[in-house]
């Protein structure tokens, strides 16, 4: 579930937040948007 959540983060755009803000809330919405901007930062170097 939460690796389908990660993908929906990078591919879905502001529908996929409303879903999961909607399924799993604001905690792990914010959780979900630190990790993909880590994972961007750690592909970047």
């Amino acid at each position: 579930m939460i690796t389908e959540f990660h993908m929906k983060m990078l591919h879905g755009g502001e529908e996929a937040a409303r879903e999961i803000y909607h399924y799993c809330g604001d905690e792990m919405l914010t959780k979900l948007y630190f990790f993909r901007d880590a994972d961007a930062d750690a592909f970047a170097k």
